[in-house]
């Protein structure tokens, strides 16, 4: 059975806009789904709206064996950096993938040209497609409007020439993030410009670049390229004109020209099949590519300074400041058990030839002042430490407060309190519903995974020479103990596990009628799911680095991150009838998409 474009339509979606990529296979989630091939492009439906592509799945059974039901389905063309042709989904995940054999070939970039490789047998009267069962069968066909394939020759004792399709291309070969591919295909070439890099002072003799927001280290390559020469801004704009221009023909499908934005003739690593009776070889993923000349770029690091501005008592409490608002702060010994990720890679089967970009830093540093006002305090507030003097005072904030130890500390939650709290309702959510939280552990760089009824945690520090960073690192107002963080993972029947990353809260004393209280203050978590669990590692560090430098606040680069899936932000909350902890943990699982457990009798 073959699918008709009706069914495309009806599972796709009627309304303005694609689904999320979590949602969009829910109608087929109880099936076996192989990523079977890329087709056309679609404008997006609002101005400003990235274009769409219609990925081609095949079912297959359990056992992957195919069978003859294909199914179309159209996604945002971010999503296809998850959506590898040849991986296999189930229950709305990636569960394998088919064909790993990896092929080396050298190309010439400069030595190309488009064609168009059909994929089907033919389309009958009523517009039902018959897709070849065989991929080794489609064949090359002279087409003046659809070319869907860039063709490179060889110099290959099996092979003469190379077809790599121009969205595999686009999304592996231009950059390693999804924000550098919608803004490509987006926006035109001012706004385009705009948004890859901001001007600068530039050294003398060297590419500098400072990267737009939302465009990652591991785009910079392609960035100063595009800045530096004509070649790169030529191939943007053919491949933002070719969506142009057939979007204003109204056509179904949309076949962009992608291009190559340099000259080097380099090796490509690739999987894929050879077309029978030919010596051509079909690209369906490149598995790995060597950069061209990249010594010569330096990045330009961002620098946030954050300003405390005072606020009059007597005027209402200004506006929370913003999650994540700023620049983070780049630098060339960041701390923590490992450095941030400066490679965010699309997937974990990609690896560059010869080690990958260098991404060295330029001398300059970008420096962005954010400005975070005082709250008034709603109750007499005192704070003390050895000195006496309260620790916002301009005597302790300036004094050098400097951390036991200049590593990260692992070591056990408290007794009480908010975190534990947290654990605590996790254990319970696994005792009353182990049909859906199958199980729970912390997580320690030293240990991995572990449990005990109480867990560890894995302490904050930094080197960062602001004093408040450095006070930030400590949970008491005595500065006597190391703050910490809680991360639990919990195992989710059919579904890949959730994680949880949760902030010891700093404690300080009060008095509040006259009665001397002490009380935790008040932050945000984090709920999500990891791409590799083998990342898990890195994530966290980049998280133990971050904070720190602002001050408790999540900045967007975390929510941005390649290397989770799905990642939510939760604050502690409070429910009647139930503990802090558990009101907390069900609104933290309602965020991802877990709604069926309950505390309640």
């Amino acid at each position: 059975m073959t699918n008709t474009s009706a069914d495309q339509n009806k599972h796709s979606s009627d309304e303005n806009k694609v689904k999320p990529l979590w949602e969009i296979l829910k109608p087929y989630k109880d099936k076996y789904l192989q990523v079977w091939w890329y087709g056309g492009m679609a404008k997006g439906k609002r101005p400003g709206d990235q274009p769409q592509v219609h990925v081609l799945f095949r079912e297959v059974l359990d056992d992957f064996s195919p069978t003859d039901n294909f199914i179309q389905i159209t996604t945002n063309i971010t999503d296809l950096v998850s959506w590898r042709v040849n991986s296999i989904w189930h229950q709305q995940r990636k569960i394998h993938f088919l064909n790993n054999d990896i092929y080396e070939f050298v190309i010439d970039h400069t030595d190309f040209e488009f064609k168009f490789l059909k994929i089907y047998e033919n389309v009958d009267e009523k517009k039902r497609i018959n897709f070849l069962k065989k991929r080794e069968e489609c064949e090359i066909v002279d087409s003046k409007r659809k070319k869907n394939c860039i063709s490179f020759k060889l110099n290959h004792p099996e092979f003469d020439e190379l077809l790599i399709p121009c969205l595999e291309f686009l999304t592996r070969a231009y950059g390693l993030s999804t924000e550098l591919i919608r803004v490509l295909t987006t926006y035109n070439e001012s706004e385009r410009e705009s948004r890859l890099y901001t001007p600068h002072i530039g050294e003398k003799g060297l590419w500098t670049v400072l990267l737009g927001d939302g465009i990652t280290r591991a785009d910079h390559v392609f960035v100063a390229y595009y800045k530096y020469t004509e070649m790169a801004k030529n191939a943007t704009r053919i491949l933002f004109s070719s969506i142009v221009e057939n979007s204003n023909f109204k056509q179904a499908n949309i076949y962009p020209k992608v291009v190559p934005w340099h000259d080097e003739t380099l090796p490509i690593r690739v999987s894929g099949f050879r077309l029978a009776g030919t010596k051509t070889f079909v690209v369906t993923r490149i598995r790995g590519m060597k950069s061209p000349k990249n010594d010569h770029i330096r990045i330009i690091p961002k620098v946030t300074e954050r300003i405390n501005t005072t606020t009059d008592t007597d005027h209402p409490n200004p506006p929370l400041p913003q999650l994540g608002s700023g620049d983070i702060n780049v630098s060339t010994n960041p701390g923590g058990r490992r450095p941030p990720s400066n490679h965010e890679l699309i997937e974990d089967d990609f690896e560059w030839i010869d080690g990958g970009p260098t991404s060295e830093l330029s001398k300059y540093k970008y420096k962005k002042q954010a400005k975070r006002p005082k709250r008034k305090k709603k109750y007499i507030e005192t704070q003390t430490i050895s000195t006496g003097a309260p620790d916002n005072s301009p005597d302790v904030l300036n004094s050098q407060i400097v951390p036991s130890t200049k590593d990260s500390k692992e070591f056990q939650a408290p007794e009480d309190g908010r975190i534990i709290g947290l654990w605590k309702a996790c254990l319970k959510a696994n005792e009353i519903s182990p049909d859906i939280i199958q199980g729970v552990n912390y997580y320690t760089f030293e240990k991995g995974f572990d449990f005990s009824e109480l867990p560890m945690l894995i302490g904050f520090f930094t080197e960062s020479e602001v004093q408040t960073h450095k006070t930030w690192c400590y949970a008491n107002s005595f500065k006597t103990q190391i703050r910490g963080a809680l991360i639990i993972r919990l195992n989710v029947s059919q579904l890949e596990p959730v994680y949880i990353f949760d902030i010891q809260p700093a404690t300080y004393t009060s008095t509040v009628e006259g009665e001397t209280l002490t009380k935790e203050r008040g932050h945000a978590g984090l709920i999500f799911r990891m791409k590799q669990e083998k990342n898990l590692e890195q994530f966290i560090s980049d998280l133990m680095y971050l904070l720190p430098l602002n001050e408790g606040s999540y900045p967007q680069e975390v929510f941005q991150s390649l290397l989770v899936t799905q990642i939510f932000l939760f604050r502690h909350s409070h429910t009647k009838g139930l503990t802090e902890g558990e009101s907390t943990l069900l609104n933290a699982l309602r965020k991802i998409g877990i709604d069926k457990i309950s505390f309640k009798n």
